[in-house]
């Protein structure tokens, strides 16, 4: 009897031997179809728990990956928590948030995640997912890093220039969405029955920030947050899948269980050689390059060519490398979940 698809990808995080090396699915690639199979937004899903559980049981079902991943709508979660707006729109795409007025930004305090309208509906569709799915699948909570969620309250670029021309509100204003996401994987863990939680931190990135800058305000923020994640019993999946960012940092400096970088990026066979047998490498595959405009047997080619490059050991998981665009055709969705059982020896 095959092992389930939970303890697959748990086996996989800890280096032990599976059955097939597990397809990690991630936010809610494909979401155009998600939608017309569940009749339900993502404007509903973002809204309502029975939504949002609707689509990630959807996806579960129509893509076949091994986990579900609760939790989308870029930084949204987080930053709305905090205070920002949300305009809605097209319900059938990701709304759009509004950076908060800077005399607000300065006496910011941490926040309660219940409190947020997005995440206070994300961490009940966790905690029912687990309690309904969890015992099979694993359920999959997914968290943006300070600096993302930061730079969603500040603006990007005002925060890029802050860490300039005024470190110390900078600093400040990392240190109070610290606070607000340490209490959020508090809850997942305690309340929600998390296991893994799925950290973005894709702008530690030499396209986005320079090294300096990321090593003082970005990276030591994950840093701490990885560790109270771990603390509480948490284990964690890194995610950087930007070209050029700085994952051998990342993983030094935050030391998660996982790390999930582009099978593309510039690091990433060095990388590959400096996790077999220590960490578990997550290889994604471009969704925009790859995934979008190939046809199934070419991905099942690339996920052969990842898997072939990687070797026998334990410890692999193949992905995407960020969401799947929301028009990515479904048969190329199952094609990603599928090639790890195809080319499974």
């Amino acid at each position: 009897m095959g092992m389930t698809p939970k303890e697959r990808f748990v086996a996989s995080m800890a280096l032990q031997s599976v059955d097939r090396v597990p397809a990690m699915y991630q936010h809610l690639g494909g979401a155009y179809h998600l939608q017309e199979v569940t009749r339900t937004s993502i404007s509903e899903g973002l809204r309502d728990v029975e939504g949002h559980k609707r689509l990630c049981l959807g996806a579960l079902r129509e893509f076949g990956f091994d986990n579900v991943m609760v939790g989308w709508g870029d930084i949204l979660g987080e930053a709305e928590a905090l205070g920002i707006g949300v305009d809605y729109g097209n319900p059938r795409v990701y709304p759009q948030g509004r950076e908060m007025d800077p005399e607000r930004i300065a006496s910011l305090e941490p926040a309660d995640p219940w409190s947020g309208k997005i995440w206070s509906v994300q961490l009940r569709a966790a905690r029912e997912l687990v309690q309904e799915v969890g015992d099979e699948v694993l359920v999959i909570a997914s968290m943006n890093d300070p600096f993302l969620v930061a730079s969603a309250v500040r603006g990007f670029e005002l925060l890029l220039m802050d860490q300039i021309a005024d470190p110390e509100s900078a600093h400040r204003l990392l240190g109070t969405v610290l606070g607000t996401l340490k209490e959020g994987a508090r809850i997942m863990r305690e309340e929600c029955g998390i296991e893994v939680v799925f950290l973005a931190d894709g702008i530690a990135d030499s396209s986005q920030n320079d090294l300096a800058s990321s090593l003082a305000f970005d990276i030591p923020y994950s840093a701490e947050l990885v560790g109270h994640m771990r603390h509480l019993g948490l284990r964690v999946v890194l995610s950087n899948c930007a070209l050029a960012g700085y994952v051998e940092e990342q993983l030094r400096d935050c030391a998660p269980d996982a790390m999930h970088i582009a099978s593309e990026g510039k690091a990433y066979l060095r990388m590959s050689e400096m996790m077999r047998g220590d960490r578990c490498l997550i290889a994604g595959i471009s969704p925009m390059r790859k995934i979008l405009p190939m046809a199934p047997d070419e991905i099942d080619a690339e996920v052969k060519r990842v898997m072939s490059e990687f070797g026998d050991g334990p410890g692999l998981i193949v992905s995407s490398a960020g969401e799947m665009p929301l028009e990515t055709a479904p048969e190329n969705i199952v094609a990603l979940a599928r090639a790890t059982r195809r080319n499974h020896p």
